[in-house]
């Protein structure tokens, strides 16, 4: 895992790296995670669909890594301090984190606004290494689980096999 952490530090070396334990105690504040963003926190999930579907954070909103433009609408709309993007491992999270960090510190685009922009930070070896942690996970109708989706029989190999579910 380690190996794959490194590549994707090197490949986004400007995007913020979260550890996971930081983010698990963020969110257990009072007014942190709420869901759309309303707390400090908007957690965003770069993941397919059918990936959101079997597992992801609670009150995370899915979006698409390829459609950065309407991954800014939500953020804007909800106007958080922070934003954490996460997928299977951090790739494609970076990848969005890489490309809202550039847009909301834009210069025209704080200077339309009246308070500073959201940091943006991806989760380091995000949803698996949340689950491998056995930390709180919700499935597609918000019920608790502890099952992932293992995105491919490659890169399923770092989520423990027993989290795995296709659908």
């Amino acid at each position: 895992f380690q190996t794959v952490l490194f590549g994707i530090r090197a490949k986004f070396p400007g995007v913020s790296q979260l550890a996971t334990e930081d983010l698990a105690e963020s969110l257990q504040a009072a007014d942190d995670g709420a869901a759309g963003g309303s707390g400090k926190t908007l957690l965003l999930d770069s993941r397919a669909p059918e990936e959101f579907a079997v597992n992801h954070l609670p009150n995370a909103i899915n979006v698409d890594y390829k459609d950065p433009a309407a991954a800014l609408q939500i953020v804007r709309e909800a106007s958080p301090r922070r934003v954490v993007c996460y997928c299977s491992v951090g790739y494609r999270s970076s990848s969005l984190a890489q490309q809202l960090s550039a847009e909301l510190t834009d210069s025209s685009d704080a200077a339309a606004s009246q308070s500073p922009p959201p940091s943006v930070a991806n989760l380091e070896g995000s949803i698996f290494k949340w689950a491998n942690e056995s930390r709180p996970m919700v499935d597609g109708s918000g019920r608790p689980t502890e099952f992932a989706h293992p995105y491919s029989s490659m890169w399923g190999r770092l989520l423990r096999s027993e989290l795995w579910k296709w659908d």
